[in-house]
């Protein structure tokens, strides 16, 4: 014991205050944090369309990665910034060059992709998109008409969705698919009362279905009927919901999966564009983009047709 006590008599002692104390064990928090966040973020991009798509060749739609310059990402962001919030600033001469850039990359690349994209002058017989006015990189008219049907345009990690929900085509379309909804809704109901009774009765019938929509309404209305989105490129349900019920207005016969089911499905026929520049107006148009712009380092562009 007495050697013990000798060997100690020579330990020194470092006083800690307790301000010491509390930043360590900040620094600590703030390590473990950020380490946190690095794996989340890196989680998130193992989800990013270059990762997995050419392992899956083949079995899904072809996809085309075109790659975006910090400088693009930067125009995206001040392009829909310029148009949805108030008092920021317009593009300058650099970032409108730099976005036409990035459409003749997606002209480029649709262009040897898919054998009838229209070449300059040639007009589209059919497809989708915003206001497809534009055809290759020449514009519609002249030299004939081309059958192409379009190719969609996404992020790595966000699809521009939201940029066409409100356009007249979109509501006009989900107008019309739940009116014949609602129509066979009460044919099947007046069916299954005319089978469970055969005493006469009068026929079912159905409040008329709302007018549509009006002509009126424009993309600039999307960042206030969209959500503020979930990030990662997933979709939760209430910003579903919210999508959904600013074009399923009316209809309470008809329950919510009939009236998402119909957004999705006319997402579809009226997302497709015809050209670069028309890809780079529907990305710059698009809350969800614009909010994961920051954080994509590529675009795609894939089709169904062509």
């Amino acid at each position: 014991m007495a050697s013990d006590a000798s060997a100690l008599s020579g330990v020194k002692l470092k006083k800690v205050s307790a301000a010491d104390q509390k930043v360590s064990v900040a620094s600590t928090d703030l390590k473990k944090m950020m380490a946190d966040a690095k794996a989340s973020k890196e989680a998130a991009e193992s989800c990013n369309v270059e990762k997995w798509v050419d392992g899956l060749e083949g079995e899904v739609i072809p996809v085309h990665l075109i790659p975006i310059t910090p400088d693009a990402a930067r125009a995206i962001v001040k392009s829909y910034e310029a148009v949805k919030i108030p008092n920021k600033p317009p593009l300058n001469e650099r970032e409108r060059q730099t976005l036409s850039d990035l459409a003749s990359k997606i002209d480029a690349a649709a262009a040897k992709a898919f054998p009838n994209f229209p070449k300059s002058g040639e007009a589209v017989s059919g497809g989708g998109g915003a206001d497809s006015k534009s055809s290759g990189s020449g514009g519609s008219g002249g030299r004939g008409e081309s059958s192409f049907r379009g190719f969609f345009v996404r992020l790595s990690t966000r699809s521009p969705k939201d940029a066409m929900i409100l356009h007249p085509k979109m509501r006009a379309a989900v107008h019309n698919d739940l009116v014949a909804a609602s129509a066979s809704a009460a044919a099947a109901a007046a069916l299954n009362a005319k089978s469970t009774d055969n005493k006469s009765s009068a026929p079912t019938t159905l409040p008329p279905p709302p007018p549509p929509p009006p002509a009126t309404a424009t993309a600039a209305t999307t960042a206030t009927a969209s959500s503020g989105g979930s990030g990662g490129g997933v979709e939760t349900a209430i910003e579903a919901a919210t999508r959904a019920a600013a074009v399923c207005a009316g209809f309470p016969e008809l329950d919510d999966n009939t009236k998402l089911g119909s957004v999705y499905v006319n997402q579809i026929r009226v997302l497709p564009v015809q050209s670069g520049s028309d890809a780079v107006q529907l990305l710059c148009s698009s809350l969800r983009c614009w909010q994961g712009t920051c954080h994509v380092p590529r675009a795609t562009v894939h089709t169904t047709r062509g």
